[in-house]
């Protein structure tokens, strides 16, 4: 894939470093280290001729300009055992670092790179609101674009979109130094657990405290203080907390390649700190409507972060559905998909989710709440289209934000769905549907490793396992009908999915071995065909359904506590 080059953008004139013109510039190639060479042999020369007059000569640094002490100059041995004839051989030129060793011998440079890129790098940084050094401000301001161009573009700062994101955001930041602050911080977790590094240094949590000091000084104005710097700062930090406890083991769903749109492969891995998060919701409140806030962008993007605390905790949003686009769905609320797109994937994914209609007729009589489970199954559903032809290499007519936009009006639409016990405490509707919660539970495990990938955090998975473990030991499928024992089945793989590397995962296989007892299946490509006809995506997930047919054919894990 060819890499496009971003232009520069307005800010890197005033915030990227030094450029690498004042660098001191390497003199590499053969044809340097010859001339170097023959300079060498003429002043080698003339200090034999001083030494056999009885003279000493001085060997000044051409770079440090530094007189070291007076010695007599003595051949380098390798280099007269290389030497034939006083002749210059290409293939025995002096290097660059040999070079230096011998004329740069008493010059140090620090190994911090920003003091010899920056003389003031450890003074404050004149042009925006902070004490911080500017080497530490530059450092993180020049990855601060393409952090957030990645918001809301995969293409970050090579796309449009991206580039305009990163300019709005950040056109604010010399007026604000709450913002200012919190983005620093930000961007320091941010490449911080990318690379890898569980700890914060002293440095990252200095810098967050000098957020938090500069936005409590901003908040106490009246006048001032729902400001959209103020709304981004406090969301930042909202979530920004500490790298979560991640799976010890190494077993883990096999997942789409969406798990870095957006680059909730990082955010997800953070804690949401929760008094910043109660601090959004009351200015949030005090707002009236996200769409008030002014900026381009953020708006949908503190939605998005509703649906990844949604996704942390199994619960519903707290922020409604706000897009980046308007052209991500059609006129009737379907998802922007042309019978092109579908017809492209449908002998890769097969009837994708027929049997769900086959258990519920959608008519008159239909419940609301299995009206709403059937209409996002149905989102779902083309969402997965999307999916294939995206990682099949297909071209589709969509832009970056606007798939943002599809996978994040599906998502919340899902998490939205209220349980069961909810329906039945706050609207005093009766749940006769006996699988409507363990299909919900289901849907939201599939979303999890194909819509929304949720990254190996402690958490998600084993709260989400363990609720659909407890919806179905309450259910009574042996006196189901077929086409309703095929939703059980799909069910059950489901959790024997989400439960990958978890203690349950044994209780799923058990479960899933007595109710194939019911059917006549000799291959996994037979129990492939059922599952397609719910939801499943062969691309992510056939490995590990493979496994799980494997599983219950050499007769499962049977631990004494997976029976019960």
């Amino acid at each position: 894939m060819v890499q496009i080059q971003p232009q520069p953008a307005p800010w890197e004139d005033s915030l990227a470093v030094r450029a690498q013109s004042d660098l001191p510039n390497p003199r590499e190639g053969p044809a340097h280290d010859t001339k170097e060479n023959e300079q060498y042999e003429q002043e080698e020369q003339r200090n034999r001729e001083n030494c056999h007059n009885g003279q000493q000569d001085t060997l000044v640094s051409r770079t440090a300009g530094s007189k070291p002490a007076v010695t007599p100059p003595q051949p380098d041995a390798k280099r007269e055992k290389g030497r034939k004839s006083r002749t210059v051989s290409s293939k025995k030129a002096v290097t660059r670092k040999d070079e230096h060793k011998e004329a740069l011998a008493v010059l140090k440079y620090s190994q911090t790179p920003s003091v010899w890129l920056e003389p003031d790098a450890d003074k404050p940084y004149s042009l925006l609101p902070s004490e911080l050094p500017n080497g530490l401000v530059k450092r993180h301001l020049h990855n601060l674009p393409e952090v957030l161009a990645r918001l809301v573009s995969k293409a970050a700062l090579a796309g449009k979109d991206g580039r305009t994101f990163a300019s709005n955001v950040m056109a604010s930041l010399s007026q604000h130094p709450a913002q200012l602050h919190a983005m620093i911080f930000a961007v320091m977790v941010h490449d911080r657990i990318q690379q890898g590094i569980s700890n914060p240094t002293a440095t990252e949590l200095m810098v967050g405290t000098e957020a938090i000091r500069h936005l409590n000084r901003e908040l106490s104005d009246p006048k001032g203080a729902l400001t959209d710097s103020n709304i981004w700062a406090v969301l930042v930090l909202a979530y920004s907390g500490r790298e979560d406890r991640t799976r010890s083991g190494q077993s883990y769903p096999r997942q789409s390649f969406l798990r870095e749109l957006q680059s909730i492969h990082i955010y997800l891995r953070m804690e949401i700190v929760i008094e910043h998060v109660l601090g959004l919701i009351k200015m949030v409140e005090l707002l009236g409507d996200l769409r008030k806030i002014k900026t381009p962008g953020i708006a949908p993007i503190v939605s998005c972060c509703g649906i990844m605390g949604a996704c942390r905790n199994i619960s519903r949003p707290i922020f409604p559905f706000i897009s980046l686009t308007v052209s991500f769905v059609r006129e009737d609320g379907r998802l922007a998909i042309t019978n092109h797109e579908r017809n492209a994937v449908a002998a890769d994914l097969g009837p994708l989710g027929t049997s769900f209609w086959q258990v519920w007729a959608s008519n008159a009589s239909t419940p609301s709440y299995l009206e709403d489970l059937l209409t996002v199954i149905g989102d779902v559903c083309d969402f997965t289209v999307v999916v294939e032809n995206h990682a099949s290499g297909r071209w589709i007519p969509l832009t970056s934000p606007e798939i943002i936009d599809q996978r994040n009006f599906v998502q919340h639409k899902l998490m939205s769905l209220r349980p069961a016990e909810e329906l039945v405490a706050a609207t005093n509707i009766t749940v006769d549907e006996v699988q409507y919660e363990t299909c919900r539970l289901a849907c939201i495990i599939y979303s999890f490793i194909v819509v929304f990938p949720v990254p190996p955090v402690v958490g998600p998975f084993e709260t989400l396992t363990d609720k659909l473990k407890r919806a179905l030991q309450a259910t009574e499928w042996k006196g189901f009908e077929p086409e309703r024992l095929k939703l059980h089945l799909w069910i059950l793989v489901m959790g024997a999915m989400g439960s990958i590397g978890l203690p349950d995962r044994p209780w799923f296989l058990l479960r899933i071995m007595e109710v194939l007892e019911e059917f006549d299946m000799a291959a996994w490509k037979d129990l492939k065909v059922l599952l397609q006809s719910f939801l499943w995506h062969p691309r992510t997930s056939d490995p590990d359904g493979v496994d799980i047919w494997k599983a219950v054919q050499h007769g499962g894990d049977r631990p004494e506590e997976a029976s019960t």
